[in-house]
């Protein structure tokens, strides 16, 4: 109870003592209040509650909120730190899309902005150019331009379609298929003319555009055309000697960065094209262009009046081998290649394979000689024109008894060759034949040539040998038969033909030994008996004054494994029959009104072989002193003459003195009327004669009345085939497509060559139309 009490009392003095504490803190407030009271009448207050100051009540800072003055709004501050904070967070933004810009979407940005203006493109380099032995352009390469669209830019594709189609001579229907459809690029029309470019430039239609590229001339249009081939769109060689020297003839290619201005029109420091030799290499060849045109209108004339299927003609210079005509009817004109059929185009003269008939047997004879087999005076039955042999009949177009080894030839005898044939063996033969040529290729730089058949000799059954000594049983090109006879025409030795002038593309001469000398002249003795026997088969090759020897061949073709009624006339010649210095090889395939080579091919012989003595300014008694004599070498160029230049006075002159024939001088005259050369693309009509350059340099001309005419204004192309009807090959200077100066003036007459040497026609071309 007691320790009760004394707890009560303990608590009742520590409340006490709790409640003097509480009552001594709210008296010292009052005090402190009442002395901050005093403090704001006489100073500034104390809200820092430094040392003495006391504690604020918060009762107290309402109260002199309230009793202290208002202070306006300083708002240019507050406008200030709006305007800084704006411009600090546009700064922020500009710098992250620099960011952007720059860094991330740069480089596509930049690619956009430099197509238009920068663009990368292949420049070709211009395709070198095929000439004549004399420098004569056969193929050259001008500038054209083509025609391209952005279907997605022509805002009115019909009206654009109407406007190209009177342009270009199209169909307007036609034009908006090909292009309603497309919205990238897209050609129109490839190579159009330069009126139709200016035309196109001048309405300036929105996503039309025109580019420059090269387009391949050909000035003398079908004149070799087989044999020169041609070239695509894009200028690239797809046949004949254009595909064959595809490498050297094309130019080369270059990938470049050119930059253009607004209108797409290029832009070059020195202001012009940077001149990058990219051009191909020219080729020149050993074709003369005046005896190629003297052995296509002949050919030309031939095939028409026997309405054959086709026929070739090849002319070769002896002594070098060169081929200075290589002729083909129907005609391939190059510039226009689309419309002829591949029949035409055909190089048939390397490419058909023709059994060749009696123009073989010199080749046995000569071998059975070398083999001293036969002799030249060895008789032989010839069956009074009927050989019965196991099966097989064997016939002569003449019934014939006994024949000496020339009168075989001579008379062209099928069972006396075919009995020297047996006599030699088919070992001996069918090595000899090879040795020749035949069976292989001749090796000349052709897209493609055809070796020919000939099968091996061990194969050969016996009447097999027979048909083989007159000509039948295999089959060679008449490539093939020009480079057999070039042997005989060379002594009996070996020698290539050639086609290119190059010295580093000429075939090496081969030291081969074929056929002794002795032999050779033997059968070349016997050959010209052919042609200058009046009972000869070639007889109708001569020429008065002129030593020919030659061969006619007939051969039978073929049809489904049997021979039928078709026939392949052919003949070859050499002048001077001993000596040769020209071998003419002449072929119509299925004649119909004639089939013999004697009638068919042998006076087309005579006519080339006329005509190109004439350019050389040779009568036949001159020639013949000038080929004895050897004085003049294998150069046939004729540098004086020209194919368009001759009067009919010079012309009737020029055959007086190759024929004193009364008979072939009233046909002569009959056909020598005005023709047109090979420029002019006529040249080959059955009643066109040859206007031949046959006057000497001291006979006047009558022709100079003819003026230059006057090209400025015309298409490069128009001007080029103008001035080549005259035989001119003008230089030409610039790089566009029409001409707009020209030297000799027009007007003025043309100069003559012998007066005024090496001179030179120009031509200038606009630069551009574009």
């Amino acid at each position: 109870m007691k320790a009760l009490v004394n707890k009560n009392k303990m608590d009742a003095q520590g409340s006490e003592n709790r409640s003097d504490r509480n009552s001594g803190r709210r008296s010292g407030h009052c005090a402190q209040a009442e002395r901050g009271v005093k403090d704001a009448r006489t100073s500034r207050p104390n809200w820092g509650g430094g040392p003495g100051s006391g504690s604020r009540r918060p009762g107290n800072r309402r109260e002199e909120a309230e009793k202290k003055p208002a202070q306006p709004r300083d708002w240019g501050k507050v406008a200030l730190k709006v305007v800084a904070l704006g411009l600090l967070a546009a700064w922020g933004a500009l710098w992250s899309r620099f960011f952007v810009l720059q860094l991330i979407e740069g480089p596509e940005y930049a690619a956009r902005a430099r197509g238009p203006h920068i663009t990368a493109e292949t420049i070709h380099g211009k395709r070198g150019s095929i000439l004549d032995r004399n420098g004569n352009v056969l193929a050259t390469t001008i500038e054209s331009y083509s025609l391209s669209a952005r279907p997605s830019e022509i805002d009115d594709l019909r009206g654009t379609c109407d406007f190209l189609a009177k342009v270009l001579n199209s169909s307007s229907e036609k034009l908006q298929r090909s292009l309603q459809d497309k919205r990238g690029f897209t050609w129109v029309a490839r190579q159009i003319s330069d009126r139709d470019a200016r035309i196109i430039l001048t309405a300036d239609r929105p996503g039309l555009y025109l580019q420059k590229e090269y387009e391949r001339v050909y000035p003398y249009k079908h004149l070799a055309g087989q044999l020169l081939g041609f070239v695509g769109i894009d200028n690239k060689g797809l046949d004949g000697l254009e595909a064959a020297f595809e490498e050297r003839l094309s130019g080369q290619e270059l990938r470049k960065i050119v930059q253009r201005d607004g209108h797409g029109a290029r832009l070059y420091l020195d202001g012009r094209e940077e001149a990058d030799d990219l051009s191909g290499q020219d080729l020149r060849l050993s074709i003369d262009v005046q005896i190629q045109y003297f052995a296509e209108s002949a050919l030309a004339r031939t095939v028409r009046e026997n309405d054959a299927a086709w026929g070739g003609c090849l002319v070769v210079d002896v002594p070098s081998g060169d081929i200075l005509a290589w002729a083909q009817y129907p005609f391939f004109n190059p510039n226009a290649y689309n419309r002829h059929s591949e029949s035409v185009r055909r190089n048939r003269l390397a490419l058909d394979a023709l059994e060749q008939g009696s123009t073989v047997k010199p080749f046995v004879v000569a071998a059975g000689l070398q083999e001293k087999k036969i002799t030249r005076e060895q008789i032989f039955f010839c069956e009074n024109g009927k050989w019965q042999i196991y099966k097989h009949v064997v016939k002569d177009t003449r019934p014939h008894g006994n024949l000496s080894v020339e009168q075989i030839l001579r008379y062209s005898s099928n069972i006396g060759a075919g009995k020297i044939g047996l006599t030699l063996g088919a070992p001996a033969y069918g090595g000899y034949l090879h040795s020749l040529g035949f069976g292989r290729r001749t090796g000349l730089p052709l897209l493609a040539e055809s070796p020919g058949i000939l099968r091996s000799p061990a194969k050969w059954p016996e009447n097999d040998l027979i048909a083989a000594s007159f000509g039948q049983s295999f089959s060679a090109t008449g490539l093939q038969m020009a480079q057999a006879y070039l042997v005989l025409a060379g002594g009996g030795r070996e020698r290539p033909l050639q086609l290119v002038m190059d010295q580093a593309t000429r075939r090496p001469a081969a030291a081969r030994q074929i056929f002794r000398p002795e032999v050779n002249a033997e059968v070349l003795s016997m050959l010209k008996s052919v042609v200058q026997s009046d009972d000869g088969g070639g007889r109708q090759a001569r020429i008065a004054g002129l030593e020919i020897g030659g061969k006619t061949g007939t051969a039978q073709k073929a049809d489904k494994g049997i021979y039928g009624e078709k026939r392949t006339a052919s003949f070859v010649g050499m002048v001077p029959a001993e000596k040769p210095r020209y071998l003419v090889l002449v072929i119509v395939d299925e004649p119909k009104k004639s089939v013999y080579g004697a009638s068919v091919a042998a006076p087309a012989f005579r006519e080339v072989l006329r005509d190109t003595l004439a350019y050389n300014s040779l009568s036949p008694e001159e020639a013949a002193t000038m080929f004895a004599g050897g004085s003049r070498g294998s150069d046939v160029s004729g540098d004086a003459f020209d194919i368009l230049s001759l009067d009919l006075a010079s012309y009737a002159q020029a055959r007086a003195k190759q024929d004193a024939d009364s008979k072939t001088m009233a046909r002569l005259g009959r056909t020598a009327q005005a023709g047109s050369g090979p420029g002019s693309g006529a040249g080959a009509e059955p009643g066109s004669s040859l206007r031949l350059p046959v006057q000497s340099s001291a006979e006047p001309r009558t022709d100079l009345a003819e003026l230059v005419p006057d090209v400025r204004g015309m298409s490069v192309r128009g001007a080029v085939e103008l001035f080549a009807h005259k035989g001119i090959m003008p230089v030409l200077q610039g790089q566009g497509g029409t001409v707009v100066r020209q030297s000799p003036p027009p007007g003025s007459e043309w100069p003559e060559q012998s007066e005024q040497p090496g001179v030179e026609y120009v031509l200038w071309l606009e630069e551009n139309v574009l």
